[in-house]
């Protein structure tokens, strides 16, 4: 083998002049200064490259010397033995191994080592150091990978180190020496969060922002450490208070200034807390949290809750959030406008120069929603984990708790043109990208530390058939989207329903609910839609309205699947039905009405009203006022609705500023149903102010009760079971069970004992002693299903009778004594009493005033609720509570004073129920 000879130049001892040093570099002619070794041989002279010596025998020692500049003579010797080269023993990374409690993961934020020992290949422990160990950390949930430390002992084992950040329990650990893997790598270790930080918990849930009076508001807290990492260990402690902070019942707003509904919080023992709360009263709340006295996240937050009563306006205003921006926002589809955690975000990507070079940049832009009038326009940088794929053609962003995540579509492709060269069987709809095969996301959560980062989910199951025009929704509380209809690549509308169930550690899993001919829900569903919508309604409700079929044509009609019952459904529709359209959006309100906006008719206009349809009565009614649109995203959130993005009539991109309607204005009027039970009333203690003077201290009979009273009620009958007896259906009642002593106004259908002269259906008004064949009394006669006022006053001489705000009768009658003693000390009832007379139909706003009302006082308050304190007003019930079994007297702002009332809910085994007040 060859070996190479490198002449080495030793600095000689004494000084050279140049001369001498060049005499040394000439090249010699003559060999006397070769050592002669053994005998001497004959010379052979080989051209070769310099510095390299090659041997003319096999084990033969060499002499050599230049002989010009391109040859040398070499020598053989027989005596000595070249130097042979030691043969080193080399690793073999399939025999050398990882050893350590790194290898089995750790806590976030704390260092994990192991040691990797490097053995030959017959096994046995290498010595010395040198090789090439690297280790590196992958994530399986779209995090970036760790690259590890390594220490070189020199002894053949390596030190390796890692701090991991992020925690996950589908980690993968790769070892590797000189590129190739060590005993059992890939390892799979798990990596735990770190301590509960409060800082960076977290707290989602619709509970936050919305929700309905008597039903449970719920929200969750998701305990984080230091690095933003969900907690999976139990035992955090919260306290959770939920206070009203403005009533949208105005007359309500002094009672409950004070008002706090109890608050369970259950830690579900995997990091999170699930909070439950249920407000029995509409207004907004502040729901505070802390943990060891240290706020949480962006407590308080402020949710609306309202009544079932509340009543849609005929027309909706919308103003500009006039959020201070640095610059100009940009201009950008509805599908990258989306509402969470209290933020209005809008995502910007730089168009890509080429379809093959990805974007530069993209940021995030996002106004805080808590103080509008403050707020302003931030706009921070979206990392990437270094492995973004291509920018996708098309996106479609959604607020899944806490994450944007973006449904990403591959480069555009083009869809087959039909035979005859027409568009495709889209209704004239074309494909416009590839399927769905990305799922990007971004937790705003991580932002208290650093700018959002994308993250590429991974994704398992066959993604949808559709690639435009689709319509999805989030099932919230379920971590799941669900994708509806759309348009597939060969330009094929479809009625396909898929789910995405999303996962925090773990790969998204696509699965198809209705994929044609096989479906898992009962029940007949709508035709093949594409440009139609998906409305959640909790809690698994779905509502598909409009869009096109495939025969192009503009559908109608409302459908419903639920998802638990996994079945179809079509509600009843009543009213001003809308006509089909498509490009429209959608929302609830008040988990009561669906608002469906704009849009685009069958002729291409964008329509310039709004229809809602009301789940209480099926109805449709049509809305005025509202912005022309088409291609926008509404969404309702905190009592308010807010309309991003889109185009307008001529086609072009409007302003990026969102728009905003505010919600919680609408009236809440609200009434009892009476179901003509006799166990059906409410029962009112009376305060003192609605005791007979004779019945309070004296110090409380100035405003006491004396023969000079009001009643009002408004009532709509349905109808009166005549037994030929006296069996009146009671409105407002002060007296005691035989009606000797007190007051009352009541529904009597004629004739009701033998010798009534009178027939029909009569709202009687009495005051002291009711005599049923006496005149002691006015009475006016009334129809049933309409909302009717009456009005009973008396004077000390006169009993009047006032049906909506005009004198029907009156009588004369002077009562004795003046310390009330017309008056009964019994308690106030309201729609019956209890084991002897009911009423059937609704009651609302019952008053009761201390001094008579006439004609024009009476047409003043006739259709209007008292607010705060009123001279002569003594009792007031609107009824408008939302839930409960409680009924408030919001006429007396002094504690002691009022006379709330209660009834059983399921009196009588029926339901009486709250309903609304449409007079």
């Amino acid at each position: 083998m060859p070996y190479t000879h490198r002449p080495r130049f030793l600095p000689p001892p004494w000084p050279l002049r140049t001369s001498a040093l060049l005499a040394l570099l000439r090249p010699r002619t003559h060999h006397h200064h070769l050592a002669r070794v053994g005998r001497r041989r004959p010379r052979q002279t080989a051209k070769i490259k310099p510095h390299t010596v090659t041997p003319t025998r096999r084990g033969r020692a060499v002499a050599a010397s230049w002989k010009g500049p391109a040859r040398m003579t070499v020598w053989n010797s027989p005596t000595k033995q070249p130097p042979r080269a030691r043969k080193t023993p080399t690793t073999s990374p399939r025999l050398s191994v990882a050893v350590g409690s790194g290898l089995g993961g750790g806590r976030a934020g704390v260092c994990c080592s192991f040691r990797v020992v490097c053995k030959d290949a017959d096994g046995n422990k290498r010595t010395l150091g040198g090789d090439a160990v690297s280790a590196t950390l992958n994530y399986a949930n779209g995090y970036p990978s760790l690259d590890a430390h390594v220490l070189d002992n020199t002894d053949g084992t390596y030190t390796v180190s890692y701090t991991p950040l992020h925690a996950s329990s589908h980690c993968i650990l790769q070892v590797f020496i000189n590129g190739t893997h060590v005993e059992g790598s890939p390892f799979t270790p798990r990596v735990t969060a770190g301590d509960v930080e409060t800082h960076n918990t977290e707290i989602f849930g619709r509970g936050l922002y919305d929700g309905q009076s008597g039903r449970p508001a719920v929200f969750t807290i998701q305990t984080r450490d230091s690095f933003g990492n969900r907690c999976a260990a139990s035992g955090a402690k919260f306290l959770v208070t939920v206070v009203l902070a403005k009533s949208l019942v105005p007359e309500f707003e002094t009672y409950l200034k004070r008002y706090e509904p109890p608050v369970e919080v259950v830690d579900a023992g995997d990091g999170s807390h699930t909070c439950t709360f249920t407000p029995a009263q509409a207004g907004f709340y502040s729901i505070e949290v802390t943990r060891d006295s240290v706020p949480v996240a962006r407590s308080p937050y402020q949710t609306c809750i309202f009544n079932d009563s509340i009543a849609f306006p005929p027309l909706v205003v919308f103003y500009e959030l006039n959020g201070v921006a640095p610059q100009p926002l940009p201009c950008r589809p509805a599908g990258d406008y989306l509402l969470l955690d209290g933020k209005i975000c809008l995502v910007e990507s730089d168009p890509p120069r080429s379809r093959q070079q990805p974007r530069q940049r993209e940021w995030l832009h996002f106004m805080e929603l808590t103080h509008l009038m403050h707020e302003k326009w931030r706009t921070v940088p979206i990392r990437s984990t270094g492995v973004q794929a291509n920018p996708p053609a098309k996106r479609t962003a959604l607020a899944v708790d806490h994450l944007i995540v973006f449904l990403c579509h591959s480069c555009p492709v083009e869809a087959p043109p039909s035979p005859d060269g027409a568009q495709p069987r889209a209704g004239g709809i074309a494909a416009a990208a590839g399927p769905i095969d990305q799922v990007r996301v971004l937790d705003l959560s991580e932002m208290g530390q650093a700018s959002p980062m994308w993250r590429v989910m991974q994704v398992e199951g066959k993604p949808p058939n559709a690639v435009s025009h689709y319509a999805t929704a989030v099932w919230e509380g379920r971590n799941a989207i669900l994708l509806s209809g759309g348009v597939d690549a060969a330009g094929n509308v479809l009625t396909d329903v898929w789910l995405l169930e999303m996962a925090v550690d773990s790969p998204c899993v696509w699965r198809a609910l209705v994929e044609w001919p096989s479906s898992i829900f009962d029940g007949e569903g709508p035709s093949s839609r594409c440009g139609h919508t998906l409305t959640f309604l909790p809690p698994s409700k779905f509502y598909v309205f409009g869009g096109v079929d495939g025969d192009g044509a503009h559908a109608t009609g409302l459908y419903v699947f639920d998802m638990d019952a996994s079945s179809w459904s079509k509600p009843v529709e009543r009213g001003q039905l809308p006509y089909g359209r498509t490009g429209h959006t959608s929302c609830f309100i008040a988990e009561r009405y669906l608002v469906i906006y704009g849009g685009t008719d069958s002729i291409g206009d964008v329509i310039e009203t709004a229809s809602v349809y009301d789940l209480t009565t099926s109805t449709w009614t049509t809305v005025l006022g509202v912005a022309a649109r088409t291609g926008a995203r509404l969404v309702s959130r905190g009592g308010r609705m807010y309309l991003m993005g889109g185009f307008d009539r001529k086609g072009l991109p409007v302003p990026s500023v969102p728009l905003c309607s505010e919600c919680f204005p609408f009236a809440q009027t609200g009434a009892l149903e009476f179901v003509g039970s006799r166990e059906q009333a409410v029962v009112c203690k009376p305060g003192p102010r609605l005791q007979p003077a004779y019945a309070v201290t004296p110090a409380q009979k100035p405003e006491a009760m004396r023969n000079r009273v009001t009643v009002e009620a408004a009532f709509l009958c349905r109808s009166f079971q005549n037994t030929g007896s006296f069996s009146p259906a009671p409105l407002v009642l002060k007296a005691d069970a035989a009606l000797k002593t007190g007051f009352g106004l009541f529904i009597q259908e004629h004739p009701c004992f033998k010798g009534d002269s009178i027939e029909g259906l009569y709202v009687h008004f009495w005051f002291g002693t009711y005599s049923v064949s006496g005149s002691e009394h006015v009475k006016c006669k009334i129809e049933t299903d309409k909302w009717t006022h009456v009005a009973g006053v008396y004077d000390g001489h006169e009993l009047r009778l006032y049906l909506n705000g005009t004198l029907r009768d009156h009588f004369q009658m002077i009562a004795e004594g003046d310390e009330g003693e017309g008056h009964a000390k019994a308690e106030v009832h309201l729609g019956g009493l209890p084991g002897k007379y009911a009423f059937d139909g609704y009651l609302d706003h019952v008053r009761v005033w201390n001094t008579p009302l006439d004609e024009e006082s009476l047409r003043a308050v006739l259709n209007s609720v008292s607010i705060g304190k009123v001279d002569g007003l003594v009792a007031q019930w609107t009824f408008s509570e939302g839930s409960g079994e409680q009924v408030i007297d919001s006429a007396q702002q002094q504690p002691g004073l009022a006379s709330h009332g209660s009834f059983d809910l399921y009196a009588g085994g029926v339901e009486l129920r709250r309903g609304e007040s449409s007079r």
